[in-house]
């Protein structure tokens, strides 16, 4: 049967933009379901902040006093890191 001049009509095209649009949405989606378990969403260990950069942010927001930063600070300057624990007042350690 033939409408409007062509052989599929107005629901063939409409099945077959839907039927591409859902396949390349898969398609998609798989991709994405790959990145993240790739990890792609790492970030690269040379942003990760150091010691000193950690105790500076901490200060500043006021979660350590003063005389904590200074104890903590001059304990990374002299090489005591291996000493250091793992999580300082309840920040969890990375």
């Amino acid at each position: 049967m033939v409408m409007n001049g062509s052989m599929m009509g107005d629901w063939g095209w409409s099945m077959m933009f839907w039927g591409v649009f859902g396949s390349a949405l898969v398609v998609l989606a798989a991709a994405v379901v790959v990145w993240q378990l790739m990890g792609g969403n790492q970030r690269p260990s040379s942003n990760l902040e150091t010691p000193e950069e950690i105790i500076r942010r901490r200060l500043a927001l006021g979660q350590i006093s003063l005389e904590e930063y200074e104890r903590l600070e001059s304990r990374l300057s002299s090489g005591a890191q291996s000493h250091m624990p793992t999580a300082v007042h309840g920040e969890s350690a990375r």
